[in-house]
């Protein structure tokens, strides 16, 4: 089984962050999800230059 821990403050820089994922809400309180191969994902992707976690969860990792 896949072991997760919770950061509650800033990501520590000597942490290596090799995905981000984020729970994105509609204006009427429902989770948006997106399909990829016929599958039901949460937004997110690798970072890649350097990038903020935010702009990974706006672009979607592309």
């Amino acid at each position: 089984m896949v072991k997760f821990t919770w950061f509650k403050d800033s990501v520590p820089k000597q942490l290596p962050v090799k995905q981000v994922y984020g729970i994105a809400f509609s204006a009427d309180n429902r989770v948006v999800l997106r399909i990829e191969d016929g599958k039901y994902k949460l937004t997110g992707g690798k970072p890649e230059n350097a990038e903020f976690f935010k702009e990974i969860l706006i672009t979607g990792g592309y």
